[in-house]
């Protein structure tokens, strides 16, 4: 059997894949078994920015490789530590979670929220609002953020308690809060839903409306540059009232 086939045979069967299995890469190409070049737009559906073996990026893992691999959350390494004094620097967040994907981010930003909610009112029936043709990941809580009935058909029961405003319609989400709303969960930039972008006016709306009801914002970013967007938003600071809780 070539390799398609032997994939076929061996992995379960969660995801689309095209007939082609890579080797190696090196810059933006790729190469498969067969030695063909490819010009890499997937970048890993958005995570390959340093390409393929980039000499910084692999001595760096060589020499951590080395060094420490997992230690597990109940200790500190040095390595942890500036990375998120570095994340800190460039969005100006206060704190950092470090997590291993978006659904997971999700999920934690989810919980975190409904806990501040749960400490504030002793009741663990919140609510939270999210918006229609967003993308929020494929686990069972970030799927039921997700404002598509496409992604959750067939994974029901999900959780309660998710509302669906639409994007750039203040009026759609002040309809949906209530007393027991902990959180609004919300893409700047809708990556999966077609590219829409919130306006400046949208996004303010959004954190005045956090501020007065005393309910968690959070921030999402799915497929862009995260790195790219967070420029953007520190540059935008004067220009917009955008601190969002939870990113």
């Amino acid at each position: 059997m070539n390799y398609y086939d032997r994939s076929l045979d061996a992995l379960m069967h969660a995801y689309g894949r095209y007939n082609v299995t890579f080797d190696h890469g090196d810059g933006i190409h790729l190469y498969d078994v067969d030695q063909k070049e490819y010009i890499d737009f997937f970048s890993g559906i958005g995570v390959n920015s340093f390409g393929y073996n980039y000499p910084a990026y692999v001595e760096a893992m060589e020499k951590q490789l080395h060094r420490l691999m997992h230690i597990s959350n109940y200790f500190n390494t040095v390595e942890t530590i500036e990375a998120a004094e570095c994340v800190k620097k460039a969005t100006k967040l206060d704190k950092v979670f470090f997590t291993n994907s978006g659904a997971e981010s999700t999920e934690g930003a989810l919980k975190l929220a409904r806990k501040y909610y749960y400490q504030k009112h002793g009741k663990a029936d919140s609510e939270i609002i999210s918006l229609n043709h967003s993308f929020h990941g494929r686990t069972t809580g970030s799927v039921k953020l997700t404002g598509n009935a496409h992604y959750q058909e067939a994974f029901g029961p999900l959780i309660e308690g998710v509302k669906y405003a639409n994007i750039n319609d203040l009026e759609s989400v002040k309809a949906l809060i209530s007393e027991k709303t902990a959180a609004i969960i919300v893409e700047p930039v809708q990556g999966e839903g077609g590219v829409y972008v919130c306006t400046k006016e949208f996004l303010t709306g959004l954190r005045i409306l956090c501020d007065e009801k005393d309910i968690a914002l959070i921030q999402k970013s799915n497929q862009i540059d995260f790195t790219k967007y967070a420029d953007a938003i520190i540059k935008k600071r004067g220009q917009i009232k955008w601190e969002k809780d939870v990113s």
